[in-house]
């Protein structure tokens, strides 16, 4: 970020996502990104993060439900299971594959698989064609997710 002494308050709201105001406007204020050390990674005036959950039994799951003339960019995401069966497991826009992980879990046990990037290199996108973002799974096993968006 350029000039951080620009920034004279900023509050937690959620995990690493702060919010700070600039010296020169006090009702002005915007999501910024931090490390796990407290850097700054990335401040935008634009940029609203996001972030859902759940679990999945089925072969197709709504994360995030289409809204018209906004992208879904996903810059971190979790799944994990405790299937023994191979379980390929793909996050979808349309008939659009985006990105796709597999899993097995030993008996017993939970496997799972995490990935993120800052809101200013998010890891896939759904278009700006009214497209939902879904999970799709191969076999209808037990998933839990979780992912951390913004839509612009």
């Amino acid at each position: 970020m350029g000039d951080q002494k620009r920034i004279t308050s900023w509050s937690d709201v959620d995990a690493h996502v702060l919010y700070a105001k600039r010296a020169l406007s006090e009702e002005d204020a915007w999501p910024v990104l931090v490390n796990t050390s407290g850097a700054l990674l990335t401040a935008s005036a634009s940029v609203s993060t996001n972030s859902s959950s759940g679990t999945l039994t089925a072969t197709l799951g709504t994360l995030v439900p289409a809204t018209a003339n906004v992208a879904t960019k996903v810059y971190a995401f979790s799944v994990t299971t405790t299937s023994a069966t191979a379980l390929v497991v793909a996050f979808m826009a349309g008939t659009t594959r985006l990105w796709q992980v597999q899993l097995m879990a030993p008996a017993g046990a939970s496997a799972g698989a995490n990935l993120a990037n800052p809101t200013t290199s998010p890891l896939f996108s759904t278009t700006l064609t009214n497209t939902s973002l879904t999970l799709s799974c191969s076999s209808a096993l037990l998933v839990h997710w979780s992912i951390a968006y913004i839509q612009e």
